[in-house]
This record gives C-alpha cells, sequence and structure tokens, in this order.
C-alpha cells in the first residue's frame, strides 16, 4: 500500500469516526430531552400534559380528559424511548416548555 492509499484508509476511517461521534452524541441529546413521565403521586401542577392520542401526538389540559390540540405525527415513527414516554404522559410546567417539545417531535 502506497503513502497515498494509507493516508486516505486514515482519513476515511476517522470520518467514519467522527460521523458515529455525532450521530450517537444528537441521539443522546434527543432522548434525554423529554421531559419526565407523569407521576401519578405528585403534587405539582403541570400546565400541559403531552401524551399519546389515537396514535398521534395529544396536548392536554390537566383538568381535560380530550386534548385541546392533536399534533400529526404518528408516535410510531419516533424512537421507542419517546413512544414509552408519550404513553406515560408527559408533564410539562410552562408553554414554553411544551412548544419546545412540539419543535422536537413535529419540528
Amino acid at each position: 500500500m502506497n503513502k497515498t492509499n494509507y493516508l486516505l484508509a486514515i482519513l476515511t476511517g476517522a470520518f467514519i469516526l467522527l460521523t458515529a461521534t455525532i450521530v450517537i452524541a444528537v441521539s443522546t441529546q434527543r432522548n434525554q430531552s423529554v421531559s419526565k413521565p407523569i407521576n401519578t403521586a405528585s403534587t405539582t401542577t403541570c400546565a400541559y400534559i403531552m401524551k399519546e392520542y389515537q396514535g398521534k401526538i395529544g396536548i392536554f389540559l390537566p383538568t381535560e380528559s380530550e386534548p385541546y390540540e392533536i399534533l400529526p405525527t404518528d408516535i410510531s415513527v419516533l424512537p421507542e424511548f419517546d413512544q414509552i414516554a408519550l404513553r406515560q404522559g408527559i408533564e410539562l410546567q410552562s408553554k414554553q416548555e411544551l412548544n419546545r417539545l412540539i419543535e422536537d417531535f413535529d419540528g
């Protein structure tokens, strides 16, 4: 193997390693961005609850059983971690937190 081929092989390997590192970092960050699931024993009041509704993402007010908004995103296309969190329900404390999570799931 001459020097050019050797250098090309090293650069290709480094590129693949860098790409894999970025994919893992983005995936980990996405999984950590989901808020905690609903704790029914909790005494804190939340502003919104995001959870699975008929295979889509429903946004609920805490006192309502029907969503006030349904996002078009089918939860089956989301990572399993997100699907589990949505089936359990995700408590959101503010409109800002809600908008951030909508962007994560539907953006």
